[in-house]
């Protein structure tokens, strides 16, 4: 909130507005008392009061004082924001100031372990597996999160990508083989899993792993394996559904074209249309509304928005929203004229 009144209105309808002398000497108060506040509290406070977005905020806005207590007191839940914000090193390869180096690579060293054997694989341990993968894939020439780690942390990160990776890959298998969850925890983990992984470029892993390409690749039998699973049920889990559906949103999802190096060319087509049946059994069986999930693969989007087209009798208006969130195409474009949806473009004339 404080930094939010700081930095003035941003909202697209209001004026921008310059906040006083007083009102941002009144906010450093406040600010100062907070911070000695929490630097007073102890490790198991720390722990009972913020929760990890809470505390992802606390690094975002600390400043380095701060953020130096809540790495001495919680280290284990601080060294992935931290890292994010790139509030370990800076530009000169220096430690922000309250942090030492055996800590910084204590920790580090912890991550990495837990990012091999932890069950809570969550979306900042995806977020931070993914960028050691790029920073070792590069030769540390990559400019990311990692760029301005000193050799000895650096060295860290390379020494734990192949066994992150390997058992990344052991525990999608495993998986696969017999997609059911004991809770959400579990579920979530594995898609960030299978998200983190399949995002991986062809060659991104070769200096580490030989024969890289033909493991990688050892995933879209299996994949396959369990959409043909699904596809023969008559009943579906609602977590095993819901979750295979995100993963299946999450592979067909190319904005950068992962999928060319994860996936043959030749391949594609068969897979791409495997996952889309598979897709819409799951939202059929499970009865699962497109207005009420959004799928961010474009192209799966559309397949479930025609196929709902040709299934409706009347038009639904509450289908409108996600109806006009399709790209243009030929294709979509000839189907909505079809059956007279208020796509957006259908009156223009253009693909006629």
């Amino acid at each position: 909130m404080i930094e939010s009144i700081r930095r003035g209105t941003r909202h697209w309808n209001a004026f921008y507005y310059k906040i006083s002398p007083g009102v941002t000497k009144l906010l450093k108060e406040v600010e100062s008392d907070i911070t000695d506040e929490i630097k007073n509290m102890s490790c198991e406070e720390l722990s009972n009061c913020y929760d990890r977005d809470q505390i992802a905020r606390l690094i975002r806005f600390g400043d380095s004082d701060l953020n130096a207590f809540l790495f001495s007191q919680l280290p284990h839940k601080t060294i992935y924001g931290l890292i994010d914000r790139g509030k370990i090193f800076n530009g000169f390869r220096k430690l922000e100031a309250g942090l030492d180096l055996i800590s910084v690579k204590k920790a580090l060293k912890n991550a990495c372990r837990d990012a091999i054997s932890s069950k809570d694989f969550s979306l900042e341990k995806a977020h931070f597996v993914r960028e050691i993968f790029l920073h070792v894939a590069h030769n540390s020439y990559y400019w990311g999160t990692f760029t301005d780690f000193n050799k000895g942390c650096a060295s860290i990160l390379r020494d734990s990508s192949r066994p992150i990776y390997l058992q990344m890959h052991k525990n999608c298998i495993k998986t696969l083989n017999n997609l059911s969850f004991k809770n959400k925890e579990q579920a979530d983990s594995f898609r960030n899993y299978l998200s983190t992984i399949t995002v991986i470029q062809g060659k991104e892993h070769q200096l580490c792993i030989s024969n890289f390409r033909k493991i990688h690749r050892s995933l879209i039998p299996q994949i396959e394996k369990a959409a043909r699973n699904i596809l023969e049920k008559n009943d579906i889990d609602k977590l095993v559904g819901e979750t295979f559906l995100d993963a299946i949103d999450d592979l067909l999802y190319n904005r950068k074209g992962y999928i060319n190096n994860f996936c043959p060319q030749k391949k594609q087509k068969n897979f791409k249309m495997l996952l889309k049946e598979c897709a819409m059994h799951i939202m059929k069986i499970r009865k699962i509304a497109i207005t009420d999930r959004y799928l961010v693969c474009d192209e799966l989007r559309q397949e479930i928005v025609e196929n709902s087209l040709k299934s409706m009798k009347e038009f639904d208006e509450e289908f409108k929203i996600m109806l006009n969130t399709v790209p243009i195409s030929k294709d979509f474009l000839s189907t909505v004229r079809n059956y007279n949806a208020p796509y957006w473009a259908s009156t223009l004339n253009i693909f006629i």
